[in-house]
């Protein structure tokens, strides 16, 4: 197997991974704490005024930005245009993610462990798409 089929493997799988959990999220309840680590503080990180745009929960957002993803990353393969728009997008998330990251760390003081692999994967899957080789 080349690089270029391994990359895109790994990076089918990341995103669908990001759609799993984001709908576990949304599907658990606020309360439990059933993947979150020892010591995060899981509910009170969603619960927050962060855990929220425009009054949407932000595991409902998740889960459409990475089934949108997806659908880039896979139409992306067949026009330029839409790796144009795949890589605007995991530029997007990225940022979020660092922002979200941030917040826990600094002005939360809260860690959310389901949170932080959501936005770290985030993350590893824009430097593997900036990164790696052009599909």
């Amino acid at each position: 197997m080349n690089k270029k089929k391994l990359l895109s493997g790994v990076l089918f799988f990341l995103i669908i991974i990001e759609i799993l959990i984001s709908a576990f999220l949304i599907f658990q309840p606020s309360n439990a704490s059933v993947f979150c680590a020892t010591g995060s503080s899981c509910g009170d990180v969603q619960s927050s005024s962060y855990g929220y745009i425009l009054g949407i929960k932000l595991s409902y957002i998740g889960l459409f930005s990475f089934i949108a993803l997806l659908s880039l990353f896979i139409l992306s393969s067949k026009k330029e245009i839409f790796r144009f728009w795949y890589l605007l997008a995991c530029l997007l998330g990225a940022f979020l993610a660092a922002y979200l990251i941030f917040i826990q760390l600094f002005v939360l003081n809260q860690i959310c462990s389901n949170c932080l692999i959501i936005d770290s994967i985030m993350i590893l899957i824009f430097i593997i798409s900036i990164m790696g080789p052009k599909r």
